[in-house]
């Protein structure tokens, strides 16, 4: 039997109007506070609704977190995070179970932020915000959309907390103290975390001692990427093994978008060390240098 949600309102749950016909399973997805679990509770008739109408099978069996597994037959099945603190092994064989259950026309219903459970076991997503459905759909485009918007999220939160970096004088004659390190996103805004793939800027001040000429600051970035070398201009040098060293020998390779990208999850707070550097004097043509190979003529004392 189909479950359906009627004008449902039930605090945080405002006005949900939804049907999971038989044999779904329905991934439920959202924020904490979003609602999901109150959803889930009405379907069981664990909580009334305070607006509207729910309408699920005769028999019905929710199970929360903590609950042992019981994939006896039934109407409708409502997970609450069932699987969250299982292993591997049991996690398989209970899929295996509710892959059977949904054959037979059971409906499930369940809560889970682990998009690889939501991915295999899912044919519909819902994605509450608020209390509100406000996305349904193929469970792959579904968790893009909610994936990019927790990664706004994110970086919106990146820009409201204060994290300075902790400069420190490593190497050098002392002519020159780094005073505070700042990273700064695409849009200028200081911030603590970046988006994958985004523009970044690396702001340093630094205080001389005496006259410096031709002054050097080398940056130091850590990604989840194994990593590129940047070289003046921003073109990427795979010839050599890769390395962490960046040699900001002009300023503006220390803005170089490649530089900054971090890899792999919605988004990553990043790590930068930088320090100030003695002025060398060379008409060699100027070369990078890292942790892996012999120095340059300017950038020895990295």
């Amino acid at each position: 039997m189909p479950v359906e949600f009627r004008k449902v309102s039930c605090p945080p749950i405002t006005m949900i109007d939804a049907i999971a016909p038989d044999g779904a399973a329905i991934g439920i997805i959202g924020e904490d506070g979003a609602g999901t679990s109150t959803l889930l509770r009405l379907a069981g008739g664990l909580e009334p609704p305070h607006g509207g109408s729910v309408a699920v099978g005769a028999k019905h069996r929710f199970l929360g977190p903590t609950d042992p597994l019981n994939f006896a037959p039934v109407d409708t099945l409502l997970l609450d995070h069932t699987l969250a603190f299982h292993d591997r092994l049991v996690r398989t064989r209970a899929i295996m179970a509710l892959d059977r259950l949904r054959q037979s026309g059971t409906t499930i219903l369940f809560t889970s932020h682990e998009e690889d459970l939501l991915l295999e076991l899912a044919d519909e997503i819902w994605w509450l915000r608020d209390g509100r459905l406000i996305g349904r759909g193929d469970p792959a485009e579904a968790l893009d959309a909610y994936r990019i918007h927790i990664g706004q999220r994110i970086r919106a939160w990146g820009e409201s907390i204060q994290s300075p970096l902790s400069p420190r004088l490593r190497q050098g004659d002392g002519r020159a103290q780094i005073l505070g390190v700042e990273i700064a996103g695409e849009d200028g805004k200081p911030t603590s975390v970046l988006r994958s793939g985004e523009a970044a800027m690396v702001r340093v001040s630094v205080k001389y001692s005496q006259s410096v000429a031709d002054p050097v600051i080398g940056i130091l970035l850590r990604t989840q990427q194994p990593c590129q070398r940047v070289v003046p201009g921003g073109t990427i040098n795979h010839s050599k093994p890769p390395c962490r060293c960046v040699c900001a020998q002009h300023r503006r390779t220390a803005s170089q978008p490649r530089a900054m990208r971090t890899y792999g999850s919605i988004c990553a707070s990043p790590t930068s060390t930088s320090r100030a550097l003695p002025p060398r004097r060379s008409t060699a043509p100027a070369r990078m240098t890292c942790g892996c190979g012999p120095p340059c003529q300017r950038c020895e004392s990295m």
